[in-house]
C-alpha cells in the first residue's frame, strides 16, 4: 500500500507538541469549552457528532462513549481517559435523552428530517433538540489556536479529529501500515480504508519535510 504524499501547507493534524500546547491553553477557557474540545479529540468526533451527543451514549463507569457517526460511517464505542471521565461527571450526568452539551441553537435544516448522508434510514430523523452552535465551537478553536500560534489552517475543530486519528495510527506503527489503518478505521467507523491513508504519516514528519523543502529552496 503506497504512502501518501504531502505538499507544503496541506497539514491537517497538529504535532504532539502543538496538541499539548493547545489543551494547556484551553484549560483557561470556561470548563464547558475545555470538556467539549477534549471530548472531540478523545473520540475523534466531528463537531456535529459532539453537539448531538446524549447522556445515554456516555458510560462513565465503563469509561466509554458511543458515538453515532455521520456521513455513512458506522456507530462506534470508544474509550475515554480518566481526566475526561471526571470532567463529564462534573457536568452531569443527565437523563439518557438529555444532550450532554445543551444550548439555544438547533439545526433548522434538520427539523423536517435530515437528508444527509443520503442513506436509508437517515442518521437522524429529526434534529435532537437545542444544542450549542457549531459556530461557537469554531470560535473556541480559533481563539485557542491563535493563543499558541499554531498555523491558521489548524485552528479548526476538525483538526482535533485528524490529530486523534494520527495519534491512534502512531500506536500501531510497529505493526505496519495495514495495522495503522485498521486501528483508525475502528476508531472512526469509516467503511473504506482509502481515505485513511492521510493518517499514516505523522504530523512531525510532514513538518520536517516541509522545513527541509523550504531550506533547499532558500539555497537555490
Amino acid at each position: 500500500m503506497p504512502r501518501p504524499r504531502h505538499a507544503a501547507g496541506d497539514r491537517k493534524a497538529m504535532t504532539r507538541a502543538e496538541r499539548d500546547a493547545f489543551f494547556k491553553a484551553a484549560e483557561s477557557e470556561p470548563q464547558v469549552v475545555y470538556v467539549f474540545l477534549r471530548m472531540l479529540y478523545e473520540t475523534a468526533s466531528r463537531v456535529t457528532e459532539g453537539l448531538h451527543l446524549r447522556w445515554g451514549a456516555v458510560d462513565l463507569k465503563a469509561r466509554v462513549i458511543r458515538v453515532t457517526r455521520i456521513k455513512g460511517s458506522e456507530t462506534i464505542v470508544t474509550d475515554i481517559g480518566d481526566r475526561l471521565v471526571g470532567l463529564l461527571s462534573e457536568l452531569g450526568p443527565g437523563k439518557p435523552d438529555d444532550l450532554v452539551f445543551p444550548g439555544r441553537h438547533s439545526c433548522q435544516e434538520r427539523i423536517k428530517g435530515t437528508k444527509r448522508p443520503r442513506i436509508k434510514p437517515p442518521t437522524w430523523e429529526t434534529c435532537p433538540g437545542n444544542h450549542m452552535s457549531r459556530f461557537r465551537v469554531w470560535d473556541w478553536c480559533a481563539r485557542v489556536g491563535a493563543r499558541i500560534g499554531v498555523e491558521v489552517a489548524l485552528r479548526h475543530p476538525h483538526t482535533l479529529k485528524h490529530t486523534r486519528c494520527c495519534d491512534e495510527a502512531r500506536q500501531h506503527k510497529d505493526h505496519g501500515v495495514h495495522a495503522m489503518i485498521a486501528a483508525v478505521k475502528r476508531l472512526t467507523g469509516h467503511k473504506s480504508a482509502d481515505s485513511l491513508l492521510v493518517y499514516v504519516d505523522e504530523p512531525e514528519m510532514i513538518v520536517e519535510a516541509t522545513e527541509r523543502r523550504r531550506a533547499e529552496l532558500d539555497k537555490f
